[in-house]
């Protein structure tokens, strides 16, 4: 077979516009790839999120556009929002079946109220503590394509497609029906190509198909906007849930381990009056409430949890409660402190912090690996080994010389301390969790240890124990980025 060589002109705008098809990011990268990457930045802001889960309900969008075509808007926008507030990691989202199952029990359609308007009522049933409501304003993709020219009987078209999608986002108080916030949201995304065709038949919510086009991407871009929105607003809303029970001393709270809860939590709690409703619109506009005291989390079941009273009296089912750090409640337990003498420096030692102290590091840890040599429990000379290592950056010799200083001072929470940071840096996480192991056997309610065993259980892939170390953390004092739900 005889092949036509194409024309350098042709070869050039061909290469040309393949490369910007699959660029992500850089020169070559079209205006949406580069605000795809930018808006991944705008994700990454978010702080990681250490406190209960808030239980939301997110309601079909109404389709307010110009859009007449074969996608469901009201629903796949729903479900689209659902998925990535999810992974958010910082609601419990109720299934969207059991919303249609509510709304289809409670006839609302019938009565011609709006589903908005009868938000009170549908947040008691689902028990959430905020509903979120849609619209799209704009779902919209225009495209150009003009002839290019032909060589040699080859012709070539080029296409220019650019979709814009605006959607509108309320959040609504699920007691009151107040619409506590709303934004407007936009993503755009434009595509270049030798032509540009695609189906509808295929086309529709949460395919790679339509991931891959400028309506798929725009799309993605508003809910990444709008679940930033959402997570950022929703911060300012103290996470709540209910008395059970009260039974002697346990008070048993209806959410559990599935809502975030962990052992050691503190809740305030509140005696709840009658509600107070406008008498012109019907509209409840919240109720008196009165603390009468606290609680702590002793038991953790998927779906409650039991706690003891830290203070007050007279706590009864329905009552409120609302998560705060444990050291904001009076009476948490206290941080636990031993206090262990320093290792002895033999002469050797002093030799070596000498030369430190002239910046003589070579010759400080010459002296250092001669006091090893003559005498391998050293501890004083085990824990500058570790330093000097450190400062080096010589992470092969941090890890076995920071083992080495655990062993020697088992008994000791600064010691380890020191030997779990090097054996982190060092890159020896399985080590490092081991020390910091023995370390919270000494001190339960060492910060400083939980924390760096927190980030350290992140870095193995060790979510669940990350977040149950952070939380500890929290409730003893630590100022996270953010505890949330306070």
């Amino acid at each position: 077979m005889k092949h036509l060589p194409l024309a350098p002109a042709l070869l050039a705008v061909v290469v040309l516009i393949s490369g910007c098809a699959t660029t992500d990011s850089g020169p070559g990268a079209s205006s949406a790839q580069r605000r795809r990457v930018a808006q991944l930045g705008v994700l990454a802001q978010l702080p990681p999120y250490y406190g209960p889960k808030k239980l939301v309900a997110v309601m079909d969008f109404q389709n307010k556009s110009n859009y007449k075509g074969k996608l469901e808007l009201g629903t796949g926008m729903a479900d689209s929002l659902t998925d990535a507030i999810v992974r958010s990691e910082r609601f419990i989202v109720v299934e969207r079946q059991q919303i249609r199952d509510v709304l289809k029990e409670q006839d609302f359609a019938q009565t011609g109220r709006t589903v908005e308007a009868s938000a009170p009522k549908i947040g008691r049933v689902l028990n959430t503590q905020a509903m979120i409501f849609g619209s799209v304003v704009d779902f919209s993709e225009t495209q150009q394509q003009n002839q290019g020219f032909a060589y040699e009987g080859i012709a070539l078209s080029f296409a220019h497609a650019e979709a814009k999608v605006t959607i509108a986002i309320r959040l609504v108080d699920s007691t009151t029906g107040q619409v506590l916030d709303s934004q407007q949201v936009q993503g755009k995304a434009e595509k270049r190509a030798i032509g540009i065709a695609y189906s509808e038949k295929d086309f529709k919510f949460g395919t790679s198909a339509f991931a891959k086009t400028p309506l798929g991407q725009a799309t993605q871009e508003a809910i990444d906007k709008a679940v930033v929105f959402i997570c950022q607003r929703m911060e300012k809303v103290p996470w709540e849930g209910r008395v059970i029970e009260a039974k002697g001393g346990d008070i048993y709270v209806n959410a559990g381990e599935e809502k975030g809860i962990a052992a050691g939590d503190c809740f305030t709690v509140f005696h709840e009056g009658e509600a107070i409703v406008d008498p012109t619109t019907g509209l409840q506009l919240g109720a008196p409430r009165k603390e009468i005291g606290a609680l702590e989390v002793t038991e953790v079941q998927p779906k409650f949890s039991i706690a003891k009273v830290i203070r007050g009296t007279g706590f009864a089912r329905k009552d409120v409660v609302c998560f705060v750090p444990a050291a904001q409640v009076k009476g948490a337990p206290p941080v636990a402190t031993k206090a262990v003498p320093p290792p002895t420096d033999t002469p050797r030692v002093t030799k070596a912090r000498e030369l430190l102290s002239r910046n003589d590091r070579g010759g400080a840890l010459r002296e250092v690996d001669g006091a090893l040599k003559e005498n391998p429990n050293d501890a004083a000379a085990a824990m500058l080994k570790v330093q000097l290592e450190l400062t080096r950056k010589n992470f092969r010799a941090v890890a076995p010389a920071a083992a080495h200083l655990a062993s020697l001072r088992a008994d000791d929470p600064a010691a380890l301390l020191l030997a779990a940071r090097s054996q982190s840096d060092a890159g020896d996480f399985g080590g490092a969790v081991t020390t910091l192991n023995r370390l919270l056997t000494l001190e339960p309610n060492h910060v400083e240890a939980l924390v760096l065993r927190s980030q350290v259980l992140a870095e193995t892939g060790d979510g669940k124990g990350s977040y149950r170390d952070m939380r500890r953390a929290i409730n003893l004092g630590y100022q996270s980025p953010t505890a949330g739900g306070m």
